[in-house]
C-alpha cells in the first residue's frame, strides 16, 4: 500500500491479521484497491505488533506535522488481499481441476469481490434439490 494512500486514508482501513481472517469479516468489494472507505479489508502481515498502538503513534506524529509520520506504519506490513487469495476464500476450484474463465469485458476483481463462497452455494442448491417435503424448504 503506497505511502500516499496510508497518509491520507490509513486510519479508515479495516485491518485483519491473516491468522484471524477466517474468524473475521474479511470483505473485498468491487472497488477494492481503488477506494478505501468501506471498500474492503487490508491484511497486516506482522502479527506481533499491536495495530491500535502503531496507528495511535502514527496519528499523533501526523497531528504535530511530522513529514515522515507514515513510515511509522511500515513495520505493520499492510497489504491488499491478492485476487488469488480471494479465489481461495470463495472456494473456487483451482485452474486445471475444473477450468473457469472470466469475461474479458468485466473486471476480474469486480467479479471476485461480488462472489459468494462456492461451497456454500453448492450446499444450498443440494439442500433445495434434495428436499422431499414441499413445506420443508420454508422452515
Amino acid at each position: 500500500i503506497s505511502h500516499k494512500v496510508l497518509q491520507k486514508w490509513g486510519r479508515l482501513f479495516d485491518i485483519v491479521h491473516p491468522e484471524h481472517a477466517e474468524r473475521s469479516n474479511l470483505n473485498c468489494h468491487m472497488s477494492y484497491t481503488q477506494l478505501v472507505e468501506r471498500a474492503g479489508s487490508i491484511l497486516q502481515m506482522e502479527p506481533t505488533l499491536d495495530t491500535t498502538q502503531v496507528f495511535d503513534k502514527f496519528l499523533a506524529s501526523q497531528a504535530v506535522g511530522e513529514v515522515d509520520a507514515v513510515k511509522i506504519l511500515a513495520p505493520l506490513h499492510l497489504r491488499y488481499v491478492a485476487p488469488e487469495e480471494l479465489l481461495q476464500l470463495f472456494d473456487f476450484t483451482p485452474l486445471g481441476e475444473e477450468h473457469f474463465s472470466f469475461p474479458d469485458d468485466i473486471s476480474r476483481k469486480s467479479l471476485i469481490g461480488n462472489s459468494v463462497n462456492v461451497r456454500v452455494v453448492r450446499a444450498l442448491i443440494k439442500y433445495l434439490l434434495t428436499s422431499t417435503d414441499p413445506g420443508e424448504n420454508d422452515k
